[in-house]
């Protein structure tokens, strides 16, 4: 008499991926203010003294607005 004896063997793999999603949105705004003819004048007169007292520059002759 022979007997036959079969043994089974299941294996489960399980899998899990995650996905994550990152999305940045970054939003400038540049305002740009106007000034009259006379105001820049002005403004780059005193830029100039400025610069000048401070020894950044010494002849405003190179400097051109």
């Amino acid at each position: 008499t022979t007997t036959a004896t079969t043994a089974t063997t299941t294996t489960a793999t399980t899998t899990t991926t995650t996905t994550t999603t990152t999305t940045t949105t970054t939003t400038t705004t540049t305002t740009t203010t106007f000034f009259s003819g006379e105001q820049k004048t002005r403004i780059n007169r005193e830029l100039l003294d400025y610069l000048e007292r401070h020894g950044l520059i010494s002849d405003r002759q190179y400097v051109i607005w």
